[in-house]
């Protein structure tokens, strides 16, 4: 729900979403690890991007399509999931 609330307010706080990554139940190692927001990488092998830029991301995260590309770095396989941020309403109340 985290990142659903990010993804509503526009939020560039890639911490939230690797933090869901880890609490997902799969076998995560944060070393072998990769998150792209669009097309920007923010976070590679345990570390955030150097160079990132604070600006281009949370451009990103104001469009209404963000795509979110999570690589554990380990195995073949691939998904894909689309999802929703969270509602005004559910945001208000909760906030």
């Amino acid at each position: 729900m985290l990142v659903k609330t990010a993804l509503f307010g526009g939020d560039a706080n890639w911490g939230r979403i690797m933090a869901a990554v880890g609490r997902s139940g799969v076998a995560v190692d944060p070393l072998n690890c990769s998150l792209h927001v669009g097309p920007i990488r923010v976070f590679q092998n345990g570390r955030p991007e150097p160079n990132l830029s604070e600006r281009e991301l949370t451009a990103i995260m104001k469009k209404s399509d963000i795509a979110l590309t999570v690589s554990l770095g380990t195995g073949t396989s691939s998904g894909q999931v689309f999802t929703c941020d969270l509602s005004l309403d559910y945001v208000s109340i909760n906030a």
